[in-house]
């Protein structure tokens, strides 16, 4: 994110030594990606809303951590909601790192480790969904990639991908 606000000699040595370490290691082009974004690709009128909407997931993360220690599911859902929304404002000024943790906050707050029989699996398997594509578009097959990938297929495979049929309980699976 520093080479966004100007390089150096020493910047520039960093990250491409992360960017060679990166490659060996996972085989992506994960820094890569991330440097023609904040060197290149993030225009000059979007770093301050882009700011702004980093800002308001770092208030609304501590609001989810909130919700999520204290097992008040009735906070989840609108959490949820707001979660992807600001995915896609970050996906509209091309951050989809942003747009990827906001989208797996998104998931989380509908998934039923932390609702119970209240949990919306469809929702969760749309967040689960989208978290894969923003990852995908910045080639960063981590960890919780594959363990999103996991939950994601399982949700699917269950049935909660499809749209809901009029008459069925919200969230439950297909008739």
């Amino acid at each position: 994110e520093a080479i966004g606000n100007g390089s150096s000699d020493q910047l520039e040595a960093e990250i491409d030594a992360l960017g060679k370490v990166w490659k060996k290691v996972y085989g992506s082009k994960f820094v890569e990606i991330q440097y023609n974004f904040f060197s290149v690709d993030l225009r000059p009128e979007f770093k301050k809303h882009r700011r702004e909407l980093i800002d308001r997931y770092i208030g609304l993360r501590k609001e989810f951590d909130g919700a999520e220690k204290a097992k008040d599911p009735s906070k989840l859902a609108p959490l949820g909601d707001t979660f992807n929304s600001l995915g896609d404002e970050l996906g509209e000024v091309n951050d989809s790192y942003m747009a990827a943790q906001c989208y797996r906050t998104y998931a989380v707050c509908y998934e039923d480790t932390l609702n119970g029989d209240r949990a919306d699996l469809r929702k969760a398997c749309e967040g689960w969904s989208l978290f894969l594509q923003a990852r995908e578009g910045v080639d960063l097959k981590d960890t919780a990639y594959n363990a999103a990938k996991v939950r994601f297929e399982t949700l699917v495979a269950e049935g909660y991908s499809s749209p809901e049929v009029e008459g069925e309980a919200e969230g439950g699976p297909p008739a």
